[in-house]
């Protein structure tokens, strides 16, 4: 099976596996990488948690050039590609998402500090999301 087809694969389970996740609305295919942009219509912090905790991933808050952006990724194992394909989900944070940031977690991103990880056991408390549950990709 061509790597292609495989990563399509992967990213169909995906979407499968977690519809009851925020949503998705772009994805993108690239060389041993899937990529999930995440709308998170309900908050984007609660939403990329949520993410992280099915993905078993922590996530990367990282200042990029005019915005900040939160990622939670994961290596799995697919037929066909060697060493794995990378599983990422990411969105832009607003303003209101840096404020509660920098006042639930004393996090403050900016291009001085660089990127913090943060892992979603400690975001989803804080959060006060109580619908995730535990999954393993």
């Amino acid at each position: 099976m061509s790597a292609l087809v495989a990563m399509t694969e992967l990213v169909a389970r995906v979407l499968r596996e977690h519809a009851d996740l925020p949503a998705v609305s772009d994805v993108r295919i690239e060389h041993r990488r899937v990529s999930f942009y995440v709308v998170g219509a309900e908050g984007k912090l609660p939403a990329m948690a949520r993410w992280a905790h099915a993905l078993q991933a922590s996530v990367l808050v990282a200042p990029q050039f005019t915005t900040v952006e939160i990622t939670a990724s994961t290596v799995v194992e697919v037929t066909g590609v060697a060493g794995g394909v990378t599983v990422e989900v990411w969105t832009h944070l607003g303003l209101a998402d840096l404020l509660v940031l920098a006042r639930e977690f004393g996090v403050v991103v900016d291009t001085r500090t660089g990127p913090v990880e943060i892992t979603p056991q400690r975001l989803l408390p804080s959060l006060d999301d109580a619908t995730v549950t535990d999954r393993v990709m």
